[in-house]
């Protein structure tokens, strides 16, 4: 009878063992980060479904706008380095220490360590075909040649519809020059058939043959850019404004290690390129130092290095408003 109770004993013992063990297992792979971001939503779901596939950890996707921290739970922020840098600012981050930090140029990067450059969107020129076979496609290449097409019709972006669109303009009186810059936009003013207050106007103006030619960024531009468009890219000659897109690891995360093999994921594996690449978002790798791939040309990117407080900021769009948007009108 002893002998039969130690057998049932040890045998309960191993199966509570077991269970213990499956338990663990099950939880370890089944751990949840949380990410908030405003990135494409098939984009970001594409990434996550891959870092998923190949570390069997799980990712939830949160609109950005919804990001609290005083009351939700946030492990990492993937969004615009003008939102990364106001976060932390306001020491919302923890520093990364990443290996592959180390070969991200500097510029791509916060200098304190709090986020790493992923990709980056760019301003492009969105030509009309029909318009280009008239005016001849080698004479559309660059901002300059916008000035010299005749009879043309141009929309952009109002560039003080959001933060990121007076980030845009600060680029690039950054590149230009402030004077240089209103100059400019000035001159082109009476090509312009509109200041669009929404991202997708220019590209829907394009399509029903109401302008000739769209200024917009080229993620915009994919979301259009199927076999019937009846337009192309081009990439401004003499370089673009440009905006980086990073992530970061909220502070107070829970799920430390596993949010830092998100980030490094990102920066280094060749899968997470690939995604990019097939997802045809319009958005750039940023391509770490020694790791095969197109290298950012950083001289024909150009960002906000100058406007950075916001009084100088204001002042600029400022000097938009009254002598390009507003002209003569008052």
């Amino acid at each position: 009878m002893r002998n039969v109770l130690a057998v049932l004993l040890t045998a309960l013992a191993l199966l509570v063992s077991g269970c213990q063990q499956d338990t663990f297992q099950l939880t370890e792979s089944h751990r949840e980060l949380v990410i908030y971001s405003d990135l494409n939503s098939s984009f970001i779901q594409a990434l996550t479904e891959g870092f998923s596939r190949e570390r069997n950890i799980g990712l939830r996707i949160m609109n950005l706008d919804q990001l609290d921290g005083s009351k939700q739970h946030a492990d990492i922020v993937l969004t615009s380095h003008i939102i990364l840098n106001q976060l932390a600012e306001a020491g919302s981050f923890e520093v990364l220490n990443l290996p592959a930090l180390d070969y991200i140029y500097d510029g791509y990067k916060d200098s304190h360590g709090y986020w790493a450059g992923v990709f980056y969107d760019s301003l492009t020129i969105v030509v009309n075909k029909e318009f280009s076979r008239k005016h001849g496609q080698v004479n559309i290449s660059g901002w300059q040649d916008l000035l010299k097409l005749p009879k043309c019709r141009i929309v952009v972006e109002h560039f003080d519809n959001s933060d990121l669109q007076r980030q845009i303009l600060a680029a690039f009186a950054s590149k230009m020059g402030e004077r240089e810059v209103i100059d400019y936009f000035s001159s082109l003013r009476n090509k312009v058939v509109k200041y669009s207050k929404f991202s997708f106007t220019p590209l829907r103006m394009l399509v029903a043959g109401d302008a000739d030619i769209a200024v917009t960024l080229k993620s915009y531009a994919y979301g259009f850019a199927e076999d019937d468009f009846p337009a192309y890219l081009v990439e401004p000659k003499e370089g673009t404004p440009a905006v980086i897109y990073g992530a970061a690891i909220y502070k107070g995360s829970d799920s430390l290690d596993e949010a830092k093999d998100f980030v490094q994921w990102l920066l280094s594996s060749p899968s997470a390129r690939k995604i990019s690449l097939r997802e045809e978002t319009g958005f750039n790798f940023i391509m770490p130092k020694g790791i095969p791939g197109p290298v950012v040309n950083s001289k024909k990117l150009w960002f906000n290095t100058v406007f950075l407080e916001q009084k100088r900021l204001n002042g600029l769009v400022n000097k938009w408003y009254e002598k390009v948007r507003f002209k003569g009108l008052f």
